[in-house]
């Protein structure tokens, strides 16, 4: 995550923000990312993303409600509007 801040943190004005990502848990930090727009992206107005990561099905699950959780704050859902959902998806390998 610190290429992607440090990136951002040098294109201040950025008004419209489009990630992708694959199995970078970093990424799944919504209080990091809520400091970064209200510090570093003050005209950001609109952030879509999709994070994906695989988690191995004898792990314990992930509690998705522990992921969103840090994404359903004020800013997110009052003073930017921007409402995140998670889906969880687990697969088993049968040979």
């Amino acid at each position: 995550m610190e290429t992607i801040e440090l990136l951002l943190t040098m294109t201040p004005s950025l008004r419209y923000l489009f990630l992708l990502n694959n199995n970078n848990v970093d990424l799944f930090d919504g209080t990091r990312w809520e400091y970064l727009v209200e510090m570093k992206l003050p005209y950001l107005n609109t952030f879509q993303f999709a994070f994906q990561n695989v988690i191995d099905v004898n792990c314990e699950d992930m509690d998705l409600e522990s992921i969103l959780a840090p994404f359903q704050t004020s800013f997110w859902l009052q003073t930017k509007q921007w409402f995140v959902t998670a889906i969880g998806v687990k697969k088993n390998l049968l040979v």
